[in-house]
């Protein structure tokens, strides 16, 4: 099935913040939630309407790794390695359980026929570089850390100055971020469209006013050979269900997830901050059982999506215009698990 890709090549250093409190660690790719936002930001920026915010007419992948050696060459696009093992597992050269554990990421044949159920795929040690699996021999490293030192300035005349470090995300030239779109309106997906130039501009991340996070964006396609005889589902997005009753029938003995814990701060007049509500979702590549309707998941482009919009806006919040969400819809692909 061929999926529309976003290319972000990033003409700039990024941070991208963790739950941490400090600017000491950085991602190294963009969650779905903060994709979203920062596309409904820049339709406010220009005054664009946003439409009903609980029931948005597309859904998007976080954004993930790619690597391309050159203008010319073929992309190399990461996924985040599902929660399932393959099929084979007495071998010798099936890796141990330790570096497994490290992989992160894998590339997309790789992908595939984890998904697929490969019984002849291994995990070779020999295929595992860092926190990738590659089908193929590994390119060379793509993703690079800075920490710059900074001070945070006292904001009232009894606190001191703090040094702290910014550790910022650099990319290779021609390498970068990819996210996949699935919109099945024009119209929507021209202000997509314009929401990413805005963003390129405006930057993506923390320390946007210094220069951070601008990008180059490019759309192309990609096809993904998925199951037909599909039992379960994998999340490409954080995924919050909509309540106890959607989430029941996707759970059964052999899903597998893992909870990623979401916060991050809302600045106000006289930068004084407040920290958005925590909210706990599944992190991308998580397992779920296939339950057909039952599990109320909608269709876009036959590919199912599924969540809801959680309001995060703080409790000692006071004055405040609107309330603050976070972006729980989840793009789901097929997955064959026995």
């Amino acid at each position: 099935m061929k999926f529309e890709i976003v290319k972000l090549f990033f003409t700039t250093p990024i941070h991208l913040g963790t739950d941490r409190e400090d600017y000491t660690r950085s991602d190294e790719f963009i969650c779905s939630d903060t994709l979203y936002s920062a596309i409904i930001s820049a339709w406010d920026i220009a005054s664009m309407e946003v439409g009903d915010i609980h029931n948005p007419e597309f859904v998007l992948s976080s954004a993930f790794p790619f690597y391309q050696k050159d203008k010319n060459s073929e992309a190399i696009y990461f996924f985040p390695k599902p929660f399932i093992h393959p099929a084979k597992k007495d071998d010798s050269t099936y890796a141990d359980r330790k570096k497994l554990k490290k992989i992160k990421w894998m590339d997309k044949p790789t992908f595939e026929k984890l998904i697929n159920r490969d019984e002849n795929f291994l995990f070779n040690e020999s295929n595992i570089y860092d926190k990738y699996f590659y089908s193929e021999i590994p390119p060379e490293k793509f993703i690079s850390v800075e920490e710059l030192p900074k001070v945070r300035a006292a904001r009232l005349p009894q606190e001191d100055s703090e040094p702290y470090y910014l550790q910022r995300i650099f990319f290779k030239e021609y390498c970068g971020l990819y996210f996949i779109l699935i919109c099945d309106n024009e119209k929507v997906r021209r202000k997509i469209n314009s929401a990413l130039e805005i963003l390129s501009n405006e930057g993506i991340g923390s320390y946007r006013t210094i220069g951070q996070g601008l990008f180059d964006s490019k759309t192309t396609e990609t096809e993904i050979s998925l199951p037909q005889n599909a039992n379960h589902f994998c999340n490409l997005s954080l995924f919050c269900p909509q309540n106890k009753e959607q989430l029941k029938p996707m759970l059964n003995a052999k899903s597998s997830y893992e909870l990623i814990r979401r916060g991050g701060w809302i600045t106000k007049h006289g930068y004084r901050t407040y920290r958005r509500q925590h909210l706990y979702m599944f992190q991308e590549g998580s397992i779920f059982n296939d339950t057909k309707e039952s599990n109320q998941l909608q269709t876009i482009n036959h590919i199912l999506s599924g969540g809801k919009i959680a309001d995060v806006t703080p409790d000692i919040l006071y004055d405040n215009p609107h309330p603050f969400y976070r972006f729980g819809k989840a793009m789901f692909l097929p997955v064959k698990i026995q």
